[in-house]
């Protein structure tokens, strides 16, 4: 399983994915998509499909099953940091 930190050192942020610092973060937003996964955006770019229809074989992640279970939900966009 995918484990994900923020954390801040010398008042910036670093996010840590499994253990490993993968970069300073100036911008973090968690965006559910219409009737999709829910979506990491580290700054500017998609780093994570998580699943949100609770059918994916590989959770936390995302593997499309949403498609398949018609799944139905609303978007909406979070920002986190930044």
């Amino acid at each position: 399983m995918t484990e994900i930190e923020v954390k801040s050192v010398d008042g910036k942020a670093i996010a840590v994915i499994d253990g490993k610092e993968v970069q300073i973060v100036k911008e973090m937003v968690m965006k559910s998509t219409k009737d999709g996964p829910n979506l990491l955006i580290i700054d500017g770019q998609v780093k994570f499909h998580f699943c949100r229809c609770g059918h994916s074989e590989h959770k936390p992640q995302c593997d499309g099953t949403h498609k398949k279970v018609g799944f139905i939900a609303e978007e909406k966009e979070t920002k986190v940091l930044g």
